[in-house]
């Protein structure tokens, strides 16, 4: 497990204190030297101050020193040691007042799926980020494929690597938090980034139930708010199952449309879209207007529902990829997507974490990136996924 010592003034951290009662003694000792004349210009050039000396008879029971100082011997004796003492003190505090930076040398960042863009994005501009604050750097990224044993195997790499921070997508919204509570227990900074997880300290991702309302609405205004419609899932992550609890409050609002399937996994990629799509069309051959949980998905549903001579099918999904950015330059299925900020996401979530090493506070614990639509409409204004 790594230590690590902060010096703070008036509290013991790490080994060492100089405590308010100690304070308060030196002030006393002040208060009662009433003429005293120490050289403490020594003490900032590194050298302890000038102790009192040269003792000499002032009057009846009374002496004298160097520094001024008149009163009784044993008085004076013990005022004596207090400012050498004092002049020590006050060469040292000053090492030990301030608090010393604390740098990210080494993060570890764990996603569920390189394979899919948008993580891609996302740890490109973390990285980006990491290299401006420390040119020096050493980024560990990894993808568990919604494994988890396999992601909690890549947490202990990241603490056996002695990592500063880690940044989590993670693969379950509970199983992971005993490896990342014993990650902060080694002293090691935990953001969750795109989904909810137990044992991180801050979690920022896109408003995902917002993103899967407005698409699901749009859907329905387009389809003049009567219908029948269908719900594409997948990993059961809290992104996506925010999405269609979404979808399904704004549906609430259009009695005259019949949601008729939600379940399955299209595994957020194009081939399981296509493979549940193919099942859902089984099962019901015409349909009007379906919501894919992200871009991915609705890629792959896309391919089979054209096969399948399904032309008039309107297709909703979250992303704003750059897939879908060219799908919807061309005649197509594809009418909207709630857009993310992967960048974004990246590049906050390594400034949260170096407040959360230097100990600043953080706005909130959970932060909640707006998720704009993206149509045909105003494709041409769009800045994509690169834009922070």
């Amino acid at each position: 497990m790594r230590q690590t010592s902060q010096w703070r003034f008036g509290r013991y951290v790490g080994g060492w204190s100089f405590r308010y009662d100690d304070l308060r003694v030196v002030i006393a000792i002040l208060v009662l030297g009433r003429r005293q004349r120490i050289d403490l210009e020594s003490s900032f050039e590194g050298a302890p101050a000038r102790c009192c000396h040269g003792w000499r008879p002032a009057g009846r029971s009374r002496w004298t020193n160097s520094c001024g100082i008149r009163g009784k011997p044993e008085l004076i004796m013990n005022l004596n040691r207090w400012f050498c003492a004092l002049g020590l003190v006050l060469t040292v505090l000053p090492a030990f007042a301030a608090e010393p930076t604390r740098r990210i040398d080494v993060i570890g960042i764990t996603v569920s799926s390189l394979a899919n863009p948008y993580f891609g994005a996302l740890v490109r501009a973390a990285q980006d980020r990491a290299l401006e604050v420390n040119a020096r750097v050493r980024v560990i990224s990894t993808a568990s494929e919604y494994d988890v044993p396999a992601q909690i195997h890549e947490i202990e790499r990241f603490i056996a690597e002695h990592v500063d921070l880690i940044l989590i997508a993670a693969s379950s919204p509970r199983d992971l938090g005993p490896v990342l509570r014993r990650a902060k227990a080694a002293g090691i900074s935990v953001v969750a980034v795109d989904v909810d997880t137990e044992g991180a300290e801050v979690t920022i991702q896109s408003d995902n139930r917002g993103a899967g309302e407005v698409v699901c609405r749009d859907l329905a205004t387009r389809i003049g708010g009567k219908g029948r419609m269908v719900i594409e899932n997948g990993p059961q992550v809290s992104s996506v199952i925010e999405r269609v609890e979404g979808c399904k409050a704004a549906l609430k609002t259009y009695p005259e449309i019949h949601l008729l399937a939600d379940q399955g996994d299209g595994l957020a990629s194009p081939w399981g879209g296509g493979k549940l799509m193919e099942g859902i069309l089984a099962r019901y051959p015409q349909f009007d207007a379906l919501f894919a949980i992200n871009d991915r998905q609705a890629l792959g549903a896309e391919s089979v529902a054209r096969r399948a001579g399904l032309n008039r099918l309107l297709i909703g999904s979250v992303d704003g990829s750059p897939e879908v950015e060219a799908a919807m330059k061309r005649a197509g299925l594809i009418v909207v997507s709630a857009a993310q900020t992967p960048a974004l996401i990246g590049q906050r979530a390594v400034d949260i974490g170096l407040s959360l090493r230097e100990g600043k506070p953080v706005e909130r614990r959970r932060i909640l990136l707006p998720t704009p639509l993206l149509t045909r409409d105003n494709l041409p204004r769009y800045r994509g996924w690169d834009a922070r």
